[in-house]
């Protein structure tokens, strides 16, 4: 009973002082005491190498999860980023390619433009439904009128009578597609 007091006790409370311990002490002096010292130590060191071994699994498992982020890395980020280095390449020559085309179209509206402005004849650009959208300034020396005044006109206003029969007919052609636009 004695000892069953004692293995009930909380460990601050294992001290000599204590009227079980002693007794306990005193009868389990020799072989019994031996033995369950032995036993104590015996399962203390069944913790420790148990305790261990969790800890080398902790160390097993976490080089694992770290192979698995390599692992991650190379297979899926490095092709990603080949990826996406390659689409970046290409996007920048498809920028490159814009970029000339741009820069051709510029100059070839340039040079429309010095032509339109420096033709000696009339000569105007009219949206689908017949409204002057430019002009060039010839209109001015042949008619007096500032290539700004003609802006958002109708065109047909300035056909001679005569020719606007023949204009509005190939006007309506122009608007259903049957035939390219004139220059």
């Amino acid at each position: 009973a004695a000892a069953q007091r004692v293995a009930a006790l909380d460990d601050g409370e294992l001290t000599t002082d204590n009227a079980d311990v002693r007794y306990v002490l005193a009868l389990g002096a020799g072989p019994l005491l031996e033995g369950l010292d032995q036993i104590v130590t015996r399962h203390q060191a069944e913790s420790i190498a148990l305790v261990n071994r969790v800890e080398r699994m902790e160390t097993v498992l976490w080089l694992v999860m770290l192979g698995t982020l390599l692992l991650e890395a190379v297979l899926i980020f490095r092709p990603m980023v080949r990826r996406i280095r390659l689409d970046r390449e290409r996007l920048l020559g498809r920028e490159r390619e814009l970029r000339d085309q741009i820069a051709i179209a510029r100059t070839a509206e340039d040079e429309r433009s010095r032509y339109f402005d420096s033709a000696p004849n009339l000569l105007c650009v009219v949206d689908l439904a017949g409204t002057i959208v430019r002009a060039n300034p010839e209109f001015k020396d042949a008619l007096g009128y500032e290539p700004r005044e003609l802006f958002r006109q109708r065109c047909q206003a300035f056909v001679h009578p005569k020719d606007l029969r023949r204009f509005l007919r190939i006007a309506k052609l122009i608007r259903r597609g049957a035939i390219g636009a004139l220059l």
